[in-house]
C-alpha cells in the first residue's frame, strides 16, 4: 500500500482482521479454550483484550453514516457479536464468565470496556437492561482496588464518569475527581505532557491512556453535571492535548516509521491513540490539517499493518511491534495487551462524507522537511504562570512527604 491511496475500506478491513479472531471466539464461548497460553499468558488478557477491543471500535458503531454496504453489514455483525461477548463474559455459567474482581489489572480493563460504552451510547443500549444490569454488577466489583498515584487514578475515575452517566450507582466523588485533579496539577510537566506520576518518564503513555481518558472523562461529566469546575479543567486539558498532538505528529519520520522507546510497545501503533483522537474530536491544533494527519496515519499503517507477521498462525495478533518481537515485551503484559491498537482507528468515527476520508493525503511534517519543503517555527507551550509554578512546586514538595511518611507509617 501507499500512503495516498488507502481508502476507509482498508482501515475498516485491518481493524476486522485485528479484531474479530477475538470477538467471534467471545461471542461463542470459546474465547478462553482458544486464546494464546504461551509465555505471556494472563488469566486477565481476556477482558483486557475485549476492553481495548471495545474501546478503540465503539467511535466506528457510533457514527451513524455508512460508506458502503459493505461497511453496513461488517458494522452489524461487529456490534452482534460484542452484544454476545458481554452476555457471555457475565455470565457465571458461561466458560467465558470473567469474574471483574479476581485481580486489579481488572480495574485497568474495565477502564478500558466502559471508555467504549461513554463513545458509543448506541452500543451502551443495543445490549439491553438485562445485559447491562449484569455488566454493571461486575464492574462495581472493581471499587475494590485502590490506584496508585499514577495513571491508575484515571482508570477509577472513568468508572466513575460510567456510573454518572449510565446508571443509578451512587458515584464516589473522590474517585471521580482525584485522576483529574492530580493530572491536571501534581502530574503536569509543561508543553502538553503529563508525568506518569509524580516524576516524568519517556514513553507513549500520554497517548496510550492520559490525553484521552481524562477529556473522555471530563466531557462525561460536562455532559451530566455541568459546573465551571470541569469547564474549566476541560478547556486547559484540550490546549495541552492539542500541543501534545503538534509534538506527536512531529515523532514520525519521513518514511512513516516512529521512535521506539518507553514501555508498553507491545501496543503498536495504539501509541498514536492522541493523533487519531485529534481527528475523532475534531481537536486539531492550527499548524496541522486534516489531509497532513490522514498521511501520516497512513503511512503508519502501510508500515506496521501492511502484511501478515503482525499475527500467529491462528490469527491472533502476536507479541511486537511489528511481527513477533518478544524481547520487547515487559512481565505484565499480556496477549491481551496488544489490542490497544484499535485505538488507532478512532477515526473511523467521521462518516464516510467527512473531508478527512475524502482529501488526498499529504505531506506531514518530516517528510516536508526531507523533500525540501520550508515549514514555520516550533513553539512550546508555556501555559503555566511562573506563580504556579512555585505553588505547584510547593504542593508536590507536600504531596511526596505525605507519601514518604505513609509508607514509613
Amino acid at each position: 500500500m501507499n500512503y495516498k491511496n488507502i481508502t476507509r475500506k482498508d482501515w475498516i478491513k485491518i481493524l476486522l482482521k485485528i479484531t474479530l479472531p477475538i470477538l467471534e471466539r467471545s461471542a461463542n464461548g470459546y474465547l478462553k479454550k482458544e486464546m494464546p497460553k504461551g509465555a505471556f499468558f494472563k488469566e486477565d488478557q481476556y477482558l483486557e483484550a475485549i476492553g481495548r477491543i471495545i474501546c478503540g471500535i465503539a467511535p466506528w458503531i457510533e457514527c451513524k453514516e455508512n460508506g458502503s454496504d459493505f461497511e453496513h453489514s461488517q458494522k452489524k455483525y461487529v456490534t452482534s457479536l460484542i452484544v454476545k461477548t458481554i452476555d457471555n463474559i457475565t455470565q457465571t455459567n458461561s466458560p467465558d464468565y470473567i469474574n471483574f474482581a479476581q485481580s486489579a489489572q481488572a480495574l485497568v480493563d474495565t477502564a478500558y470496556l466502559v471508555q467504549g460504552f461513554l463513545r458509543s451510547p448506541i452500543l451502551w443500549h443495543l445490549l439491553g437492561k438485562e445485559i447491562q444490569e449484569r455488566l454493571i454488577l461486575e464492574i462495581l466489583k472493581t471499587r475494590k482496588f485502590n490506584p496508585g498515584d499514577n495513571n491508575w487514578l484515571l482508570f477509577a475515575s472513568i468508572i466513575e464518569a460510567f456510573f454518572l452517566k449510565y446508571s443509578s450507582v451512587p458515584i464516589i466523588k473522590k474517585r471521580l475527581n482525584k485522576g483529574l485533579k492530580y493530572f491536571s496539577t501534581f502530574f503536569y510537566m509543561g508543553d502538553g505532557m503529563y508525568g506518569d506520576g509524580i516524576t516524568f518518564s519517556m514513553d507513549y503513555y500520554n497517548s496510550y491512556v492520559i490525553h484521552p481518558m481524562m477529556l473522555d472523562i471530563l466531557q462525561a461529566c460536562i455532559n451530566k453535571t455541568p459546573s465551571a469546575k470541569y469547564n474549566k479543567l476541560y478547556k486547559t486539558a484540550i490546549v495541552r492535548f492539542r500541543r501534545f498532538v503538534e509534538i506527536q505528529e512531529r515523532t514520525v519520520s519521513s518514511n512513516g516509521t516512529y521512535p521506539i522507546y518507553g514501555r508498553t510497545q507491545i501496543c503498536r501503533l495504539g501509541s498514536f491513540q492522541a493523533l487519531s483522537y485529534s481527528i475523532y474530536k475534531n481537536q486539531i491544533p492550527e499548524s496541522l490539517s486534516k489531509s497532513q494527519i490522514k498521511g501520516c496515519l497512513n503511512s503508519l499503517l502501510c508500515n506496521f499493518m501492511d502484511n501478515n507477521k503482525n499475527f500467529d498462525d491462528h490469527s491472533f495478533l502476536t507479541i511486537g511491534i511489528n511481527g513477533s518481537q518478544p524481547g520487547i515485551a515487559e512481565n505484565y503484559v499480556s496477549y491481551g495487551s496488544a489490542y490497544h491498537i484499535c485505538n488507532f482507528f478512532l477515526c473511523l468515527a467521521l462518516p464516510a462524507t467527512d473531508s478527512f476520508w475524502t482529501c488526498q493525503a499529504t505531506e506531514w511534517t518530516s517528510l516536508k522537511l526531507a523533500n525540501g519543503t520550508d515549514i514555520p517555527q516550533d513553539h512550546a507551550l508555556h501555559d503555566v504562570p511562573y506563580r504556579h509554578i512555585v505553588v505547584n512546586t510547593i504542593k508536590k514538595l507536600i504531596y511526596l512527604l505525605k507519601l514518604r511518611l505513609h509508607r514509613y507509617a
